[in-house]
């Protein structure tokens, strides 16, 4: 499969056609779970600010089905990771819970819950709940033979965070503000930076040429972000909208 582009497919469909151990690195934001009413009483208010709520189809799932399918994935992605591989899974606490049970019950490597800060959340319009201002990410591993690049987040300069300190290690917690000016259209897109910051965690730099994939990949970010960094990518969505949005989006990117 030709890298740096990215392909309209099914992600179980994907990671059938891969060969073990023949990726590096797995970054993946899968649907949350999220459960959205059909209608909401804020719905007027969010369309006064310009905002819009997650209620896709590709986001409903039975509780039993979400479980059964993020399964088959997640043993297909070790499957497929080589033996320095690692793999960053997004989620809120609607779906992180049923990713971390599936992990342990397959008696998988989790190094680290990593909490996404962001501090310019968007506010919760109904003022019945705390502001959701944070994001969970699952580092989980292959093996105990994984890439960690200590030095590299301990000395590197990270401006946007303000919670990383000059030379000091690397907490689980990651202030990262939320890319507004980033948005090309897609309801769950994630900062550059975010997945900048995956990559250099556990990216392999000691393999000749290694690769990053992300089979749902939304709004192509994960491309932008191995592009940045000079790294090569495979990308994977079947939703028609994001599978036009991202082919732009790569498009510019080689231009």
């Amino acid at each position: 499969m030709e890298r740096n582009k990215v392909y309209k497919k099914d992600c179980i469909e994907f990671l059938n056609s891969l060969k073990d151990n023949s990726v590096q690195l797995i970054i993946v934001d899968p649907p949350y779970k999220l459960e959205m009413p059909d209608k909401s009483g804020v719905d007027d208010l969010m369309k006064q600010k310009g905002m819009k709520r997650v209620n896709e189809s590709w986001d409903k799932f039975t509780l039993d089905d979400y479980i059964e399918w993020c399964e088959k994935w997640i043993i297909e992605s070790f499957r497929v990771l080589d033996e320095n591989g690692s793999m960053f899974i997004f989620g809120s606490y609607h779906n992180i819970g049923l990713i971390n049970y599936i992990l342990q019950k397959n008696k998988l490597m989790i190094i680290n819950d990593i909490v996404w800060y962001k501090r310019n959340a968007v506010p919760n319009l109904s003022c019945r709940r705390l502001t959701a201002s944070a994001e969970h990410i699952i580092w989980v591993a292959k093996n105990k033979k994984y890439k960690f690049n200590y030095e590299d987040l301990k000395n590197g300069i990270f401006p946007e965070d303000n919670l990383k300190k000059d030379r000091k290690q690397m907490r689980n917690v990651w202030d990262i503000p939320t890319a507004g000016n980033e948005s090309v259209g897609h309801p769950t897109q994630k900062p550059i930076s975010l997945y900048e910051r995956c990559i250099k965690t556990a990216i392999n730099k000691d393999h000749k040429n290694p690769l990053i994939i992300d089979f749902f990949a939304g709004s192509g970010t994960c491309g932008i972000a191995s592009n940045n960094l000079g790294y090569d990518f495979i990308l994977v969505e079947n939703n028609e909208e994001y599978f036009d949005i991202i082919t732009k989006r790569i498009y510019n990117l080689k231009k």
